[in-house]
C-alpha cells in the first residue's frame, strides 16, 4: 500500500492527507528509530470517526513499537495515548498509560528534548491514572506534585489551585553542620617565655606558655580498646571500597575509627579506591562523618584530627601507633589487652606524641 503525502511549503517536512497515511508514516519513522519526526506525527493521528479495514489494520500494527526499550519510545507511546484519549482509536492501543507512564518517568532524563512530553499534558496522564487506580504509586505522587508546582511557577494566569493529591510524609529537614578547624591560640598568660615541655615557642622569651587541648573523659573511653587494633594492610580498587563500605556501615567514631581515621589523615595507611586517590582526603571525609557532639568537642583526640586536616604537614612527622606484637595477642588476658595492658607505656608515648603535635603547629603559625 503506498500513500501520498504533501510537501510541507518549508520543504521540511511532509504533510499526511488522511489518519491511514499518518499512522503508516508514523510506523515507518518509529521502526527507523527516527522518534522526534514520529513524536511530531502523533497529534496527526487523532481520529474519532469510524475506522476504515486499512486504519484498523495500522492500529493494530502499533504492537511493533510496543516493547521498544529505548527512551524515546516510551515518549512516542505516551504522546500516542494523548492524541487517542477518549476515541475510537484508543481500545486498539497495545498499551496502558497505567504500566507506561512510571517507565516514562524512570527515563525522562534520557530522552530527547523534542521527544519529551510537556508538563501540562503529562500532568493529564497522570490525573487519569489517578483516577483509574487508588491508591496512587509513591513515584507518581511526587511526579505530580512535581508537574503542579511547575505549572504553577510558569503561569501567567491567577495562582493554580491547591495541590489534589495529598502530599506525601516529609521528614524533618536536616539542618547541616559544620564543624571549624582552624586553630586558635590560647596561652596562659605571660609566663617565661616556654611551651609545653620546656619547647621555646618564640625568640626573645618573650612568649607566654601555650594551652594544649588536654585528654578529656570522652578520649579516655575511646582508647580503650586500642589494644585490639591492628593497621589494615595497603588495599587498592574493590579491596578498599570493601573496607571503606564496612567502616560507613558499622558508623564511624572516635570509639571505634579513630586510630584508622588518623592513620589515613597521616598517610600510614593506603587505602586508595582509584590509584590518585589521596588517602589524606579519604581521611578528611571520615572526620566529617563522626557523630556531631564528637566534632563539637574540646578533647585531644579530635583536636588532632582536626589538626592533621588543617596541617597536612604535620602528618609526616606525626607518631605512629604500635599495634601489640603477636607474643603480647597470644600470652595477654583480653580483659589488660582491653585496658592497655603491656602495651600501656605505647599508648602513653603515642598519646604523648600527638599531643605535642600542637605544641609542633603553633611553632609554625608563630615563626610566619
Amino acid at each position: 500500500r503506498h500513500h501520498l503525502c504533501a510537501v510541507h511549503p518549508s520543504g521540511g517536512l511532509l504533510t499526511p492527507r488522511s489518519l491511514a497515511a499518518a499512522l503508516h508514516l508514523l510506523l515507518l519513522r518509529a521502526l527507523h528509530q527516527l522518534y522526534g519526526e514520529a513524536c511530531a506525527l502523533a497529534g496527526a493521528c487523532a481520529h474519532d470517526g469510524e475506522l476504515s479495514a486499512e486504519e484498523e489494520q495500522l492500529l493494530e500494527s502499533l504492537h511493533l513499537v510496543a516493547s521498544d526499550p529505548h527512551p524515546d519510545a516510551h515518549a512516542l507511546r505516551l504522546r500516542l495515548s494523548l492524541a487517542l484519549r477518549s476515541t475510537l482509536c484508543e481500545p486498539y492501543l497495545p498499551w496502558s498509560v497505567g504500566e507506561e507512564l512510571p517507565r516514562y518517568i524512570a527515563m525522562w532524563p534520557r530522552m530527547s528534548a523534542r521527544c519529551r512530553v510537556p508538563f501540562a499534558q503529562e500532568l493529564i496522564l497522570v490525573r487519569a491514572v489517578a483516577d483509574a487506580a487508588a491508591p496512587l504509586p509513591p513515584l507518581l505522587l511526587h511526579r505530580a506534585m512535581l508537574l503542579q508546582a511547575a505549572a504553577a511557577a510558569h503561569a501567567a494566569g491567577p495562582a493554580a489551585a491547591p495541590l489534589w493529591l495529598p502530599a506525601p510524609a516529609v521528614a524533618a529537614p536536616i539542618r547541616p553542620f559544620y564543624f571549624e578547624t582552624r586553630r586558635t591560640l590560647s596561652f596562659y598568660g605571660d609566663g617565661g617565655g616556654l611551651g609545653v615541655g620546656g619547647t621555646e615557642l618564640a625568640a626573645g622569651g618573650a612568649s607566654p606558655a601555650l594551652r594544649l587541648r588536654e585528654r578529656d573523659w570522652s578520649d579516655r573511653v575511646a582508647d580503650a580498646g586500642w589494644g585490639f587494633w591492628t593497621p589494615p594492610p595497603a588495599a587498592g580498587g574493590v579491596a578498599a571500597l570493601a573496607k571503606y563500605n564496612e567502616l560507613l556501615t558499622t558508623g564511624v567514631t572516635l570509639n571505634s575509627s579513630f586510630l584508622l581515621v588518623y592513620a589515613l589523615l597521616c598517610q600510614q595507611v593506603q587505602l586508595k579506591v582509584l590509584p590518585s586517590d589521596d588517602v589524606h582526603q579519604w581521611g578528611a571525609v571520615l572526620v566529617a562523618m563522626l557523630p556531631h557532639d564528637e566534632l563539637r568537642g574540646q578533647g585531644l583526640l579530635i583536636e588532632t584530627l582536626k589538626l592533621l586536616i588543617r596541617s597536612p604537614a604535620l602528618g609526616r612527622r606525626a607518631p605512629v601507633f604500635e599495634p601489640e606484637t603477636e607474643t603480647e595477642r597470644n600470652g595477654t588476658p583480653i580483659y589488660r589487652r582491653w585496658m592497655g595492658g603491656t602495651g600501656g607505656e605505647r599508648k602513653g608515648r603515642f598519646l604523648a606524641g600527638i599531643r605535642n603535635l600542637q605544641v609542633e603547629e603553633a611553632q609554625l603559625e608563630l615563626a610566619q
